[in-house]
């Protein structure tokens, strides 16, 4: 009956009138393109000026290249040289052209290969551990990291020939214990190379350089500011867990043009709430000062909502079931 009555209000609180109001300019995104997947495990790798690379979580050792129209589809077998011990399920490939990583948190293990012939070699990171990782060039590479022993977690970045002295780092701000708190979605923009960490269960996100040197912290729209979580501490085991699930504020993410898209599962004070299940909302930050500049929809496709998305020079790709579309973002 606890659990019960905690999901009804949290979904009371997801619901109901939430402070805020959201700005939808008109006609923000047209010229829809679709491709049946056939799968819904995919998701976008990475892209180039002509090509759209594709990672399945349930076939990491092939990916997928189809071209901006989703014209023209090849899959590609990834090929490893290197015979040590890697969890496959826990892969995510991420692509920066020229180069392709394989990033795998439970070994650890980060695996470089490029676009060339798809052979991959293990870096030697010294078994940094981390729960997220993202490339910030051809070896080096930003890390979350849970310290359970001093219930903290940070940002560590992490040369791939370096010693565990040698990374810098920036301390994650907690609110009551380390773990769960401070859960979010490290983001990297190449063209101002600034990186960005988004909090998952409260309205804010942090702004460093490549460094990891503080540039500012902003607030999302929306008015949770203290996560909204309940841990319990299993003492016999060592761990926390989370005994109920928690008030989620910013759900996905991502960066282009010097701007912060970040689609929100709240809804806004201006908004009712039949219209906003047939929809996800994105909502666009500023990058330069994290300052909000207004937000679009992306309805959904087949009865599937958005499970996943990025935006590549103005153009939409999402990702929702086991469909694959691109729109044109009018901004």
């Amino acid at each position: 009956m606890i659990i019960i009555t905690l999901f009804w209000y949290s979904r009371g609180i997801s619901k109901g009138e939430n402070g805020f109001i959201r700005l939808f300019p008109p006609h923000m995104i047209d010229g829809r393109k679709e491709m049946d997947l056939t799968y819904n495990s995919f998701y976008l790798a990475g892209a180039t000026a002509k090509h759209l690379y594709l990672a399945n979580a349930t076939y990491p050792k092939s990916i997928w290249i189809t071209d901006h129209a989703l014209l023209d589809t090849q899959r590609i077998n990834l090929h490893i040289a290197d015979s040590g011990k890697i969890a496959w399920k826990a892969v995510r490939v991420v692509v920066d052209s020229p180069n392709i990583f394989c990033l795998e948190p439970i070994t650890p293990a980060i695996l470089k290969g490029d676009l060339a012939d798809f052979t991959f070699y293990r870096l030697a990171t010294n078994n940094f551990n981390f729960s997220l990782s993202v490339p910030l060039s051809v070896s080096t590479f930003v890390n979350l990291v849970y310290d359970g022993a001093k219930d903290e977690t940070k940002l560590v970045k992490v040369p791939a020939d370096a010693r565990i002295g040698d990374a810098r780092s920036y301390m994650i701000e907690k609110q009551k214990e380390g773990l769960f708190s401070t859960d979010g979605m490290i983001r990297f923009d190449r063209l101002s190379n600034r990186l960005v960490y988004i909090y998952y269960y409260r309205n804010q996100f942090i702004c460093l350089d490549s460094n990891l040197n503080f540039r500012y912290q902003s607030r999302t729209i929306d008015t949770i500011s203290q996560a909204k979580i309940n841990v319990v501490r299993i003492a016999s085991e060592n761990k926390i867990v989370l005994a109920a699930p928690p008030l989620l504020v910013n759900n996905l993410s991502c960066i282009d043009q010097d701007i912060l898209y970040i689609n929100s599962p709240r809804l806004a004070n201006n908004e009712n709430e039949k219209g906003f299940a047939s929809y996800s909302v994105i909502d666009m930050y500023s990058l330069k000062d994290g300052s909000y500049k207004y937000s679009f929809n992306i309805p959904d496709y087949k009865g599937q909502k958005l499970r996943n998305f990025s935006v590549i020079n103005h153009r939409i790709v999402a990702f929702q079931g086991h469909f694959m579309l691109t729109y044109k973002l009018n901004r």
